[in-house]
């Protein structure tokens, strides 16, 4: 697959791997991009790590349905299905990612799918002439896609601004003002460098980017400049990481932390001199809000990304009472 950013992954049980591979033919045949693993996947490729690849850089996920997926509460699909759905919450909502088809005379309201499939507009793939509507309206969504330009550049040539889903992450050390007024400017200058040196690298190790650093605070970021499928998964595991890090090291062993995470959209703006990116939007604030909710040593995180992540352990969600927010916010 030459495009990923272009590219149709198509997701199957074996007992449908026919109408799938029909599917497949049809979207190729209409000059689409297509994943299919029986023709992708070669001998000595790394199975799993390769369609877990393909559904975080896939431009639209095809989730096949039918009486054999009903039939079985149990295959490697259902975990294909999980992954594009844990992806799609990370997106805007009008963005076109699931596109579910039905192969047989399966009713949608009996099939065993993920709850976000439900949300979207389903297709009836059952010959060769549905599978080439399908193409057909495939086709059109990526050109919509495209003609949308989600990149702005103004014609003065100030900034150039995009729109993007990221995941920020706020940390600020607690009882900073105390540590202040007992200890030596000198001191708290190199603890604090210290503390942003294994930020900066923490971040950096799970595909994120130091936006800001402010006081005893930083600000990270991760889906800008490059999104990677699961930037809400990475950024709960660089919180986890800082903690544990600034733990282990002597210098910032006294340290304590308390972070917010949350993932929505941001605008992106990025001027030609700068060349860095700078993130606004009331996701960014939302997740400085959680960061003053949270408790020292403890990370709160936004509903959003509690969403789209699996294999972490939350607590109870909370509804926080926010500054410039009408309603609670669920953490």
């Amino acid at each position: 697959m030459s495009e990923g950013s272009r590219a149709v992954f198509i997701s199957y049980t074996l007992q449908d791997a026919e109408a799938a591979r029909r599917v497949s033919e049809a979207l190729r045949a209409a000059g689409l991009e297509v994943w299919f693993d029986q023709s992708e996947l070669r001998g000595g490729d790394a199975w799993d790590t390769s369609i877990r690849k393909q559904i975080r850089e896939c431009a639209l996920f095809v989730p096949v349905i039918s009486a054999n997926t009903n039939a079985r509460s149990e295959g490697y699909f259902r975990l294909e299905w999980k992954l594009g759905a844990d992806r799609s919450h990370l997106m805007a909502d009008d963005q076109a990612f699931l596109l579910p088809i039905i192969i047989d005379d399966t009713a949608e309201a009996l099939a065993r799918v993920p709850d976000r499939f439900r949300e979207r507009q389903w297709s009836r793939v059952v010959d060769a002439v549905s599978a080439a509507g399908f193409a057909s309206r495939v086709n059109e969504i990526l050109a919509r896609a495209v003609a949308s330009h989600p990149k702005v550049e103004r014609r003065d040539g100030a900034k150039t601004e995009e729109r993007r889903v990221v995941t920020v992450l706020f940390s600020d050390v607690a009882g900073s003002t105390a540590m202040g007024e007992s200890s030596d400017p000198e001191d708290v200058r190199a603890l604090l460098d210290r503390y942003y040196a294994i930020a900066s690298r923490v971040v950096a190790a799970h595909g994120g980017t130091l936006e800001k650093v402010m006081g005893d605070s930083v600000m990270a970021v991760f889906g800008i400049p490059q999104a990677h499928g699961d930037d809400a998964e990475r950024a709960l595991v660089a919180a986890l990481a800082l903690l544990d890090a600034l733990a282990r090291d002597p210098q910032t062993a006294t340290l304590t932390l308390s972070i917010g995470v949350n993932t929505g959209e941001v605008v992106a703006a990025r001027s030609p001199d700068a060349g860095a990116f700078v993130v606004t939007g009331d996701t960014v604030n939302i997740a400085a809000r959680l960061q003053q909710h949270a408790d020292p040593g403890a990370i709160l995180v936004g509903e959003r990304t509690r969403r789209a992540v699996s294999g972490f352990g939350f607590g109870t969600v909370q509804e926080l009472a926010v500054k410039g927010k009408r309603e609670p916010i669920g953490a």
